[in-house]
């Protein structure tokens, strides 16, 4: 599998699917696609290294739109489609100077209701938001900025990286209309955008577990990820690496299913399910247990290390799909498994 080096040499893009029944319709949209891009000193894209397999790959720039820090006028209040397709990288999203902002959707659409007055909000690897931002009731500026976020990277060594420093993902210019020199009232938002109904009581629970192993010896000979996949190196799901003769765990169409996300590695990992969208019920950590606090469909949720995340999912179609971490280089290194659905 190459899926970590498809997309970091540019082979992906959004895909937007409209709803029907969609009370932000008329919202004027605007759409951030954001991406990592490392280049070489020739202007190449170089191959992933040592570090790249073992942590996912960030490059030196990220892109929004394919663009350098762009110049983004807001001249009326917005709907923002937000998708995070770094292949690893974890963006905490804010617009600075405590500038609010609402969070409307997730990756499977809308919320039940807008969660407002947000000054910054995290997207792991894969996911997607949906936002409203303000154009405000004067001229201003702003910048659209990944924060600083731990996710504990590994070194080499024991212990792990410092984590990257802000980046400026683009400027913002707010321009808001004026009625006879008067600023124009923000636009209401619904209180409520639609029903996400309980999934009700689960009939099966299903675990999945994260882990790692690492044979420093083999990694740290000379050359050994210049070509094709790293010795050395396991990102595994249920103890095992990925295979595509295996079938991980089996479904039934229709079931309504528990399951625990468990990551026993070093650092955090974006767990993601195809075929279907999940509700994420809860999550343990250090033997407390936090329930989520608001009902969203998704399809990607991260997962700290040392931390368990409980959610519950259907199945509608039968067939084979994939669940997997969503850095690309781990789940291209074998943190993958195969789900039947019967």
């Amino acid at each position: 599998m190459k899926t970590a080096e498809q997309v970091f040499r540019g082979l992906a893009g959004p895909i937007v699917v409209r709803s029907a029944d969609d009370p932000l319709a008329a919202w004027p949209e605007r759409h951030l696609f954001l991406s990592d891009l490392r280049l070489a000193i020739d202007g190449s894209i170089p191959a992933n290294d040592m570090m790249d397999w073992m942590n996912g790959r960030e490059g030196q720039f990220v892109l929004v739109n394919g663009a350098r820090r762009p110049r983004i006028i807001v001249a009326t209040d917005e709907r923002w489609r937000v998708w995070n397709a770094c292949s690893a990288r974890y963006l905490r999203l804010s617009l600075g100077a405590g500038r609010r902002f609402a969070q409307v959707g997730t990756d499977g659409g809308l919320l039940e209701q807008p969660r407002d007055e947000l000054t910054e909000l995290l997207l792991a690897p894969g996911e997607r938001t949906e936002l409203i931002v303000r154009a405000g009731m004067g001229p201003a500026d702003a910048v659209l900025t990944a924060g600083v976020y731990d996710r504990r990277k590994m070194a080499m060594s024991h212990g792990s990286l410092p984590p990257e420093s802000d980046r400026v993902l683009a400027d913002v210019r707010f321009e808001p209309p004026t009625t006879a020199g008067n600023p124009l009232a923000p636009r209401a938002i619904p209180t409520s955008l639609r029903i996400v109904p309980s999934l009700g009581a689960p009939v099966t629970q299903k675990s999945v577990v994260f882990s790692e192993a690492m044979n420093m010896a083999a990694m740290q000979r000379p050359g050994v990820s210049a070509h094709g996949m790293p010795a050395g190196m396991t990102f595994m799901i249920n103890g095992a690496i990925f295979d595509p003769a295996r079938i991980s765990l089996t479904s039934r169409r229709g079931e309504v299913e528990l399951w625990s996300i468990e990551n026993r590695t070093d650092m955090d990992h974006p767990f993601h399910l195809h075929g279907t969208q999940f509700q994420v019920i809860g999550r343990e950590q250090d033997a407390v247990n936090t329930p989520e606090p608001y009902r969203a469909w998704r399809d990607t949720v991260s997962v700290r290390p040392g931390e368990t995340v409980r959610i519950a999912t259907v199945q509608q179609i039968a067939g084979d799909r994939m669940f997997h971490c969503h850095i690309l280089e781990h789940e291209d290194l074998g943190m993958m498994g195969t789900l039947k659905v019967i």
